[in-house]
């Protein structure tokens, strides 16, 4: 499995450094300061690489049923990832060091699964391991480890990829705004998450037990507490940080409202696809290749197309439409045959409500778009 993502993290390198770096000529050279803009696009280049090898250990320790080992860590870091965030864009407020503090701490989490990994499975690290053992992983985890890694990096990838594929439509005072709010709602959407997947293994047991109204009912209430988290956080963000960052003259960009919106209601639109993904992956069948892959197709081509109509507008509604086209949609739809149920059943004291308050808080800036 490590010569997948060996290979993976090679071909990022050489896309980056050759197609990446022609892409990103424009902007760079248009940026106040070329040498941090070069200085961060190279370390980018570097570091992004070494994040995507290290899917390998959370696969690995995703696969061997230690979800909330890794969960629970994430928590941690994404707290501790906010605090920095916040401390080191008012001090230094930069758009670049968004990209920066983002990629350090993906690093740090690198590392630290790799010593989780290493300290759950100390034969990993033996040349001459135990061959039985070995023969169980390889049976038992890799192939769904390995669908699950590529959906994965696919995830990871349109999200990590989509602002330097907008830097080509984009101007940079654009661009700046829509990074700044797509690093706090993903920071926003990490945090959230946790009552959820936390729960993983659990779900994954009334599953194979069969017990599928336990499943429907604790997956149900756990989908509800991160609605709720996500949406309260998302709000406070949205009402605060832009007055807060001009009390005290900060000259980060935060997101005007509509955008900020839009970016709310792409995320939300994704955690519902994501976590009836999850919980349909519970059967052991794996299918978050084909749906990332198509969604990042779909928010490509669409991108291409609202860019020039709506202008940045278009770039989180790229994401929007992407997820409600496919990923967003089909996801559900297994889920829900899974467990048996239907979406108004389901969701109409679930998710709609936290749907319809982004969509208000959209309309009511401005009169949308």
């Amino acid at each position: 499995m490590k010569k997948i993502y060996v290979y993976i993290a090679a071909a990022a390198f050489v896309i980056l450094i050759t197609i990446g770096s022609i892409g990103f000529l424009t902007p760079i050279s248009e940026s106040s300061d070329h040498f941090i803009g070069w200085a961060t696009w190279i370390f980018f280049s570097l570091s992004l690489p070494l994040v995507l090898y290290g899917n390998v250990y959370v696969n690995l320790l995703q696969g061997t049923q230690n979800i909330p080992l890794v969960r629970r860590w994430d928590t941690l870091f994404n707290l501790l990832n906010t605090c920095t965030s916040i401390v080191l864009l008012v001090l230094f407020p930069n758009v670049f060091l968004i990209v920066v503090i983002n990629q350090v701490w993906l690093i740090i989490a690198t590392i630290r699964n790799y010593y989780l990994t290493i300290r759950k499975y100390p034969f990993l690290k033996e040349k001459a391991s135990d061959l039985t053992i070995q023969k169980e992983i390889r049976k038992n985890v890799i192939p769904s480890a390995v669908k699950s890694g590529v959906g994965i990096l696919m995830s990871q990838g349109i999200i990590q990829t989509s602002g330097f594929f907008y830097a080509k439509l984009a101007t940079p005072a654009e661009l700046a705004s829509f990074l700044t709010g797509l690093y706090f709602i993903q920071v926003i959407r990490n945090f959230a998450q946790a009552p959820f997947y936390s729960r993983l293994p659990e779900f994954a047991t009334y599953t194979g037990l069969g017990e599928l109204n336990t499943l429907k009912k604790v997956a149900k209430r756990s989908m509800f507490q991160v609605y709720l988290t996500y949406t309260l956080i998302f709000l406070v963000f949205g009402l605060f940080s832009g007055p807060v960052l001009a009390m005290i003259h900060s000259k980060v960009s935060f997101p005007d409202q509509k955008l900020w919106g839009l970016l709310g209601l792409a995320f939300l639109i994704d955690r519902y696809g994501a976590m009836h993904l999850q919980l349909y992956s519970t059967t052991n069948h794996i299918i978050w290749h084909v749906l990332n892959g198509v969604t990042g197709v779909l928010m490509i081509v669409l991108a291409l197309l609202l860019y020039p109509l709506i202008g940045v507008y278009g770039l989180p509604l790229s994401m929007v439409l992407g997820y409600a086209l496919f990923y967003s949609w089909y996801a559900p739809y297994k889920s829900y045959k899974l467990i048996r149920t239907n979406f108004w059943e389901f969701e109409w004291n679930s998710f709609l409500p936290y749907l319809i308050c982004l969509l208000l808080f959209i309309v009511l800036n401005e009169g949308g778009i």
